[in-house]
């Protein structure tokens, strides 16, 4: 076979040997990769994949619904519980009249709570999830008066997101 060389700039010359070596360069968006899907689905398996093995280091197994429930408890934490004001208890140190106006027994709940009563299987359907989180949001309401203030804006976001 003959090799004939070929201009490619005026200054370069390759031979036709030389240009075979050489990859082609495509054009375009790179292929997907294998096994790898969006982020908004990966978040949503690492977190129920997170319940799971949390339920199985505990001696249990959760159901579907209570997987869904724990992935929709941390959407919310992440997104808009941001300082954490409604994972723990209230701090009765910090709002001495808090527990005056809220009854710790019958009334008082927070995110972290809902989620031990999801784990022991206490909770395990939609509608005693909603009534747990409307506790959370009637404490808050009952509580703060002030529609404006800094809490009352975050619990709306938090409302929109579990609705």
């Amino acid at each position: 076979m003959r090799r004939r060389e070929v201009t490619l700039y005026h200054h370069t010359t390759q031979t036709t040997a030389q240009m075979e070596k050489e990859p082609k360069r495509r054009r375009g968006r790179p292929p997907k990769k294998k096994g790898k899907t969006g982020r908004k689905s990966n978040v949503t398996v690492g977190a129920a994949a997170l319940a799971q093995t949390t339920a199985a280091r505990q001696g249990s197994t959760l159901n579907h619904i209570q997987t869904m429930l724990i992935d929709l408890l941390r959407k919310i934490r992440s997104k808009c519980d941001i300082y954490g004001t409604f994972c723990e208890p209230v701090d009765a140190k910090k709002f001495p009249d808090y527990y005056s106006v809220i009854n710790m027994e019958t009334e008082a709940m927070n995110l972290n709570k809902i989620e031990t009563l999801i784990m022991d299987k206490t909770c395990d359907s939609f509608t005693k999830f909603e009534d747990l989180f409307d506790r959370i949001i009637f404490c808050c309401k009952k509580y703060n008066t002030d529609p404006r203030c800094e809490i009352m804006k975050e619990l709306s976001e938090m409302q929109r997101l579990a609705k």
